[in-house]
């Protein structure tokens, strides 16, 4: 379950401020999570790097989480000056970041639950994420699937995503409502 924290409607001027904080304006393609290579990251920084540079440069690749990792940072470097690593994120910012998103993209090999996936759905982005089972299961039909080694797929999807809104908005309220099903109250209805 999320923190009740995670909703579309946060406090404006708050989420304006954590946004401001990170130099960041509203619309930017979102990951949140670990850096490891089973998260799949170069993924979503090559698929982010082909764009038409002004769809590139209207929606960045931000990526909020670590440990650092090397590899990720040289690639994100190299892809376009629109992809950047904010480095770990205090809980508290997190909601913020993902109302400020257009897009969260998930490339993810595996998970065991995908926390980040549900948070995202929850504050009201649209998600894009690998077919790994766990998030299969997580989001049903509340989000765009890509193999996680589909590399022209990944490409793709992320390019109709960020072109067409209303699909985003489709996936944004299909994510809220399937959020709701993993609530704090339902989660431990059965303990």
């Amino acid at each position: 379950a999320t923190s009740p924290a995670f909703r579309p409607d946060g406090d404006q001027a708050a989420d304006a401020a954590v946004l401001e904080r990170f130099g960041l304006s509203s619309g930017y393609v979102l990951y949140v999570g670990g850096f490891w290579p089973h998260k799949n990251l170069p993924q979503v920084i090559r698929a982010h790097a082909a764009l038409p540079d002004a769809l590139r440069r209207r929606h960045p690749l931000i990526l909020a989480g670590g440990p650092p990792s090397d590899a990720v940072e040289r690639l994100a470097q190299s892809a376009a000056a629109t992809a950047r690593s904010l480095g770990p994120i205090p809980d508290a910012e997190l909601p913020a970041l993902y109302r400020g998103a257009a897009l969260f993209a998930f490339p993810s090999h595996y998970e065991g639950f995908g926390l980040p996936v549900l948070e995202a759905m929850a504050s009201g982005t649209p998600v894009l994420c690998s077919t790994a089972a766990a998030l299969l299961e997580l989001t049903g039909d509340a989000a765009q699937h890509v193999g996680a080694e589909e590399d022209s797929g990944w490409r793709h999807a992320l390019r109709a995503l960020l072109e067409d809104p209303a699909r985003r908005e489709a996936l944004a309220a299909a994510g809220r409502a399937r959020a709701a099903a993993f609530s704090p109250e339902r989660m431990t209805s059965n303990i």
